[in-house]
Parts: C-alpha cells; structure tokens; sequence
C-alpha cells in the first residue's frame, strides 16, 4: 500500500531549503493528499491526521482545513465521508 502524503512551508514559495533548516522557521505548514496518488486514501488520510496531532503536540499549533478554520472531528469524518465517495466512484467506473 503505497501511502503518498506531502508537505510544504505555508510561506510562498512552499519549499525547504535543506541547507538552511538549522535556521529555518515558518508560521505554518501544509499538509496534503491528492486521492488518486495513493492505493488506499483512507489509510493516508488517517495517518496524516496522526502525523498532524503528534506535530501540534510536539510544536504548539493548531490544526485548520482546506478553508483555514480548525480541523473539529466533524470536518474529519466529513474527509472520510469524502474519500469513501471517491472509493465508491472509482470502483464503479
């Protein structure tokens, strides 16, 4: 099961200069799966929102979503209602 999640800076242009990260700092980062790079969208998306929840603990912060509000378990369980209406679709065509 490959499991395909990304992460970018939050500050245009996105990226980490690798060279630099001893001094590296951000407001924020994003994370995101695009559903058809992963065999199994709900195992990815489960387990960002575990990488995310170990990150906020360690880090301080706050979750937000797609629209930058904070991430409630309502808004996850609707992602997972989501990615199950994708499975659905893909299985059917």
């Amino acid at each position: 099961v490959t499991l395909n999640r990304t992460v970018t800076n939050a500050v245009k242009p996105g990226i980490f200069e690798l060279d630099a990260m001893a001094e590296f700092s951000t407001p924020g980062l994003t994370f995101f799966m695009v559903m058809g790079d992963t065999d199994d969208p709900m195992a990815a998306f489960e387990a960002m929102l575990v990488t995310l929840d170990a990150l906020r603990s360690a880090l301080g912060g706050d979750m937000k979503d797609e629209n930058r509000s904070t991430l409630t378990r309502q808004t996850a369980e609707h992602n997972r209602q989501r990615i199950m209406e994708y499975r659905r679709r893909q299985l059917t065509s």
